[in-house]
């Protein structure tokens, strides 16, 4: 007797379904942006994966930076041509920051890094 394998389809979770509805447009990222204390309380796992999400979908930008603060704890913006001394100013104020990845990020310079390592000249 043969076993018949179910071709199951999976149904996204409730947390891929946010972050997706989250991260669909500039408009709606605009909208949550004006109002940063909703992001404070979201579990580190769910603010990576829209950061990333965000990242991905290239409507990531340095003021928006502040409303992950509190939550985010990795940070790959590898090869990334636009980070600079600003998105660093904003890294710096990262509270639970574990990961932070910046390879290849060509307007990066020592001065630039500063804010992220606390050193204030």
């Amino acid at each position: 007797m043969e076993k018949k394998q179910s071709k199951r389809k999976t149904s996204p979770s409730l947390a891929n379904l946010c972050i997706e509805s989250a991260s669909s447009s500039r408009e709606i990222v605009e909208t949550w942006r004006r109002q940063k204390r909703t992001l404070e309380r979201l579990p580190s796992h769910l603010a990576d994966a829209l950061f990333r999400r965000l990242r991905h979908r290239r409507l990531l930008y340095p003021s928006l930076l502040e409303v992950f603060q509190h939550c985010v704890e990795e940070v790959d913006l590898s090869g990334e041509s636009s980070v600079d001394a600003e998105w660093m100013a904003y890294l710096g104020g990262f509270r639970n920051l574990r990961i932070l990845k910046l390879s290849d990020c060509r307007s990066l310079n020592n001065h630039a890094l500063w804010p992220v390592t606390g050193i204030n000249f």
